[in-house]
């Protein structure tokens, strides 16, 4: 999946906006955050360091895995993608991996507060996650899109939109070693990269991958 800007969405219409809350971790958590409501009432934890667009929720859309399969969401962030799945009736195990504390915590919070037990949250680098290795149906990432250029101060931001820590190839590689057989990997980039995605879909996979979507 290819998105060259933010692109509307009709899931904005149904998402409804919580005013800022204060809440406390376990002791060792403090922050404050928003809440958004999804269509069907799951809540999605934010902040302004770690927030979602309709990139995201188009790139769940697009890939949802079906109701018992075996997914997860690289990349997480306030866990959006997971989140959207399981608003969409998805239950089957999901791993959510992130590598910033923050983000994994807020939604590792909407997961204990809602009582989503099929979602785990894991705070973790994608280059080194090696748990459950080939048993995944599907993995979906919504990766930094950009390898130069001026970079957020804010060290949450820069993390997210560089590549700092997280190139393509890596987010390929990764996809490489958790899917099956047969598994899909959905990604969102920019069209001017298009060329390096297909050079690091190459690299990752010695067997190959199949692109079987290309929306634009």
């Amino acid at each position: 999946m290819l998105c060259s800007r933010p692109a509307f969405c009709f899931m904005h219409k149904f998402r409804r906006k919580i005013p800022c809350i204060f809440w406390k971790g376990n002791g060792t958590l403090s922050m404050e955050h928003s809440t958004e409501v999804l269509y069907n009432r799951t809540m999605v934890y934010c902040t302004p360091e770690h927030r979602f667009g309709s990139d995201a929720l188009l790139l769940a859309r697009f890939c949802e895995p079906k109701r018992s399969q075996k997914a997860a969401d690289l990349c997480s962030g306030c866990g959006i993608v997971a989140l959207e799945w399981h608003d969409r009736g998805h239950r089957g195990p999901c791993t959510a991996l992130e590598l910033q504390p923050e983000g994994s915590a807020l939604l590792a919070a909407a997961v204990e507060e809602q009582q989503l037990t099929h979602i785990t949250p894991a705070c973790a680098d994608l280059r080194t996650w090696r748990q459950d290795e080939g048993k995944f149906d599907v993995c979906a990432c919504n990766p930094p899109y950009f390898t130069e250029g001026p970079q957020s101060k804010n060290a949450a931001h820069a993390l997210a939109r560089h590549e700092n820590t997280c190139a393509l190839e890596d987010v390929c590689a990764c996809g490489f070693r958790l899917l099956k057989d047969g598994g899909r990997l959905a990604l969102c980039h920019r069209p001017e990269r298009l060329a390096d995605l297909m050079c690091a879909l190459r690299g990752s996979a010695p067997t190959g991958w199949s692109p079987s979507g290309w929306p634009l």
